[in-house]
C-alpha cells in the first residue's frame, strides 16, 4: 500500500471511518491502515532509521518518515503553502487539515 492511500484515511470525515484503534481511537477506512498504525503503539518496535542530524536523536520505522523528518524539520522546506493566508507548511496532511478551516471562522 502507498503512503498515498495511507493518508487517504486522513481526508475523509472521522465519523465515516469503519476501523478504529482500540488504543487511541483514532479511525481508518482500512483495517490495513488501522492495523498498520496500531505497531505505532508498541514500545519495543524497531526504529531502523535513525537521524544523524547533531543533537537531534530520532528514530523512525520507514526511511520514508525519516525523510520527511530531515526535509520539514532541519532543512525547514515548505512547499504547501494555505491559499488564503499564506501560511507555509512542510507536510501535506497539515496544509490539508488547515486548509479545511482556513477563512471559515
Amino acid at each position: 500500500m502507498s503512503v498515498s492511500e495511507e493518508n487517504e484515511d486522513e481526508n475523509d470525515d472521522e465519523s465515516e471511518k469503519k476501523y478504529n484503534c482500540p488504543e487511541c481511537g483514532r479511525g481508518f477506512n482500512r483495517k490495513f491502515n488501522m492495523q498498520t498504525h496500531r505497531s505505532t503503539h508498541d514500545p519495543n518496535r524497531v526504529k531502523p532509521f535513525a537521524c544523524e542530524h547533531p543533537n537531534c536523536g530520532s528514530r523512525f520505522t520507514r526511511k520514508h518518515d525519516l525523510k520527511r523528518h530531515i526535509n520539514g524539520i532541519h532543512k525547514g522546506e515548505k512547499v504547501h503553502e494555505c491559499n488564503v493566508c499564506r501560511k507555509p507548511f512542510s507536510r501535506k496532511d497539515a496544509w490539508k487539515r488547515h486548509i479545511a478551516t482556513c477563512g471559515k471562522m
